[in-house]
């Protein structure tokens, strides 16, 4: 669990130190490293893997410094070459590729395989792109990055990306706004069954929101209910109990106290 933890507390920030048009200033990774922190105390992950385990953190900054070193040796240890990781991302990448027309598909496994790092592709027994691809999909990131630092108006608040709605509807539920997979939680609104992205998509033949009845939970999803559909509607005693606990540990207050 405490490699899953460095993963979504780092490579949002390797990408954008590597891709984005700017770098984030050393208060937004310690936000960042804060954050994530409180999420790791939360799930109850120990930290006694890092120096400073017994002394305490200094700030979210610190323990982005030790968790990153933890998970650079942690992965040149056990990300290795195994037939099962390229089971998985394959999988993964089927995901990634699935509103990718077929005559394109190849191109777009080149540029999944070019966002890999080396220790990563080895592992999921993945070629490197060709020299040329490799050289097309840099220069197109770094155009994208150029346009994105001198030509893009800063963007206004209501016009901000949302990947799913922001408050719950009247069942508690909530929706996916941004979908480029199957359309999994995203209800089946005029706009969603027959705007442009619906009509891109029902042109690759792939299903539409709303489309083979409850397959693809259209009423959006309860969050107590996510996860393998057996255990829909069990476990709530323990998970209020478990939300209850949370809501009385530490709520607003810094996680280096």
């Amino acid at each position: 669990m405490l490699y899953t933890l460095g993963l979504f507390a780092l490579e949002p920030i390797r990408f954008i130190e590597k891709y984005e048009w700017r770098k984030l200033t050393d208060l937004e990774k310690c936000a960042i490293g804060t954050f994530w922190k409180s999420v790791g105390d939360g799930l109850a992950i120990s930290y006694e893997a890092f120096p400073s385990h017994k002394t305490g953190f200094r700030d979210g900054l610190q323990w982005l410094e030790e968790i990153t070193a933890w998970s650079e040796e942690y992965e040149a240890k056990y990300m290795v070459p195994h037939a099962t990781n390229r089971e998985t991302a394959d999988q993964t990448t089927a995901v990634l590729l699935y509103m990718v027309p077929k005559p394109f598909q190849q191109i777009g496994l080149h540029f999944v395989s070019f966002m890999m790092d080396d220790r990563l592709r080895r592992a999921m027994l993945y070629d490197p792109p060709p020299a040329s691809y490799a050289k097309l999909f840099s220069s197109l990131l770094s155009v994208r990055r150029f346009v994105l630092r001198y030509l893009s108006l800063p963007r206004p608040y209501f016009l901000r990306f949302t990947a799913f709605t922001e408050q719950p509807d009247r069942n508690d539920r909530i929706f996916i706004t941004q979908w480029d997979a199957a359309p999994y939680y995203v209800a089946p609104t005029f706009r969603n069954r027959w705007g442009p992205v619906a009509w891109l998509t029902w042109a690759m033949g792939r299903p539409l929101p709303g489309d083979e009845g409850d397959k693809y939970y259209p009423r959006g999803y309860y969050t107590p209910d996510v996860g393998p559909k057996y255990f829909e509607g069990k476990g709530r005693a323990s998970l209020e109990e478990y939300v209850q606990d949370l809501k009385s540990s530490r709520t607003g207050r810094c996680p280096f106290i």
